[in-house]
């Protein structure tokens, strides 16, 4: 090695920093022309889908439901406009959860409501584990539901704030009640940094932001704290500390990033509850078969690669504080060489993307169960397609397959041949006879990340043969798909709700394209958050050495702002750019299927 290249890591950590200004202003500017180009696009949309009732007045008023039902309380009840739901338990003095031992207690409360003149349906939705009722026009909901608990009475029922068992109510808001309260605890830190400014008091010692650091960007530590406290309270509580600390030192810039990142994961949020109201009675209506599967809530997750880069660059920050401190001998310093090596760059980047990307499959109608297995989507090196999920007069199947394709995926159809199938490159699709759990278990002991599509038909057929076990079709599609890495349910008119999958698209492939859409993205955006983690926090090592070791005869440099906070900056611009490049691609052209999967024939 050509010792004399040291000497030019200085002034390339020098460049690096210098030109990162004017990456961000320049990505800055391309992302507003993409925004734009997003915003005409939705514009346009609203006023196609308007009727009677304005879509953006529409979207405001279930905008202004969420915000009402996430400072309402913490009970368990759903509520939007005539329709509710609540959850039932067994009352005191009888063991068990409603909906698993006394299923014909809640059909008795059900049947006593749909008897009364202002309740258009009530039924027991098995798999949500509440009852679901739709008021009739101007009937007092707020009545009715006191109406609906002395009904659960005297059957032995009572309201409970969370269902025994069951899945998560897709309405939910306790994640917007999350990020609003961690975007209340940075507005409040900077706040008190301003104030602390203004008032010359004196800064804290760095070694209580590092430790928050640790504490937040580890993956093992976050687990361990979310398994002790909750997800909800720790990661709060990692909020406030984060919050606090950096107020400590008077550093409102990583205050205002991590604000950036609590406001679009605030629109997430409620973005996807809203999204549930929206297709409310496309998915919860009387007779529309449901499915819990719980199964999926407690599969292992395969291995995240943010999570794997922020464990390996933990690791070597501890150790370079390690040697600091025996190199300096100060608290400060050794705080400060831990900081250096931050990887929130991607970390954080990662939660724009994701969030965006939420708000984008939202405004599909897609219902995001599961956010957090959408960070396997930089991962995922294979897709599943289940025959039943890509009918022959759908015309977007082909487009699906071909947006697997494009997305680099190997594709597997199992259950029958897909349409499109035989337009495809050669080695473009394999077709495959096992079962869906065999398939999706072999790949995933294999060491790929597999995304599965599927629908559930309640005419009890799939499209493809019996398991072959002597099972019937519907469980082994069922098991195959809530065991892979992301489980994609269509829940279009015709099709069961599987309220188990990571994510659920009642309008058809249109979904599923999208997500595979944002599949390509999410790795590019990765790639180069990598990229500017790796950068930033190599500059603000060489840059920290030069505070203790005047290398070469040169002075320390100081340039006025921390590269890893530049490199933090920067990949979240690049986060909302690429979510907008997401939002703007147009779904190719639908052409109907003709026959034999041949092309039409020319006059």
């Amino acid at each position: 090695m050509d010792l004399r290249l040291l000497t030019r890591l200085p002034a390339l950590g020098l460049g690096m920093t210098l030109t990162a200004p004017r990456y961000v202003l320049h990505q800055s500017a391309s992302l507003a022309g993409t925004l734009a180009h997003a915003a005409s696009e939705v514009v346009g949309a609203g006023a196609d889908l308007a009727r009677g009732e304005g879509a953006a007045a529409g979207a405001a008023v279930r905008v202004m439901r969420v915000a009402r039902h996430a400072m309402a309380g913490t009970d368990g009840r759903w509520q939007a406009g005539q329709r509710f739901h609540l959850p039932l338990r067994a009352g005191p003095g009888r063991g068990g959860a409603a909906g698993r031992g006394d299923e014909a207690a809640v059909a008795e409360v059900a049947a006593e409501l749909r008897q009364r003149p202002d309740v258009r349906f009530a039924y027991w939705d098995i798999a949500l584990a509440r009852l679901v009722v739709h008021a009739a026009p101007g009937t007092a909901v707020d009545g009715l539901v006191d109406v609906t608990t002395e009904l659960a009475a005297k059957h032995g029922l009572a309201p409970s704030a969370e269902p025994a068992e069951g899945v998560p109510h897709p309405g939910g808001v306790r994640d917007v009640r999350m990020a609003a309260a961690a975007l209340a605890f940075d507005a409040a830190g900077i706040a008190a940094t301003m104030g602390a400014r203004a008032l010359h008091l004196p800064r804290a010692s760095h070694l209580a932001t590092a430790t928050v650091s640790l504490l937040r960007e580890d993956p093992r530590m976050r687990r361990a704290l979310r398994h002790r406290l909750g997800r909800t309270a720790a990661d709060v509580l990692l909020a406030a500390a984060h919050a606090t600390a950096h107020a400590a030192v008077q550093s409102p810039t990583p205050i205002v990033l991590d604000a950036v990142v609590r406001a679009a994961q605030l629109v997430e949020a409620v973005a996807r509850a809203a999204a549930f109201d929206a297709g409310h009675d496309e998915v919860c209506v009387p007779g529309r078969i449901g499915m819990g599967g719980e199964a999926a809530v407690s599969r292992p997750a395969p291995a995240d690669p943010v999570d794997d880069y922020a464990a390996k660059a933990n690791a070597v920050r501890l150790a370079g504080g390690a040697g600091a401190l025996r190199l300096n001998r100060n608290l400060d310093y050794a705080a400060r060489a831990v900081l250096a090596g931050s990887p929130k760059a991607l970390r954080h980047g990662t939660g724009v993307y994701l969030a965006g990307i939420g708000c984008v499959l939202a405004r599909e109608g897609v219902l995001v169960r599961a956010p957090e297995r959408l960070r396997l989507l930089s991962a995922v090196d294979t897709a599943v397609l289940h025959a039943s999920a890509l009918r022959e007069a759908d015309p977007r199947a082909a487009t699906v397959l071909d947006a697997a394709r494009r997305a680099g995926l190997r594709v597997l159809v199992v259950g029958g041949r897909a349409p499109g199938e035989a337009a495809a490159p050669a080695g473009g699709i394999t077709r495959t006879p096992e079962p869906l759990p065999d398939v999706v278990h072999d790949l995933q002991r294999n060491g790929h990340v597999v995304l599965t599509v599927a629908r559930l038909r309640t005419d009890g057929g799939q499209g493809g043969q019996d398991g072959g076990d002597g099972a019937p079709a519907d469980s082994n599609v069922l098991a195959g798909l809530l065991s892979s890495d992301i489980a994609v349910a269509l829940a279009d008119p015709g099709s069961a709700v599987v309220w188990g999958a990571d994510v659920l698209c009642p309008r058809g492939l249109a979904g599923v394209w999208r997500l595979l859409v944002a599949v390509p993205a999410a790795r590019r955006f990765q790639r180069h958050a990598k990229v500017f983690a790796e950068g930033g926090g190599t500059l603000a090592g060489l840059l920290l050495l030069t505070e203790s070791v005047r290398l070469w005869g040169m002075p320390p440099v100081s340039l006025g702002a921390n590269p890893v906070t530049l490199a933090d900056a920067a990949a979240r611009v690049l986060g909302f750019r690429s979510v907008a490049t997401v939002a703007v691609t147009s779904p190719p052209i639908l052409r109907s299927p003709v026959p034999g999967h041949a092309p039409p024939p020319k006059k």
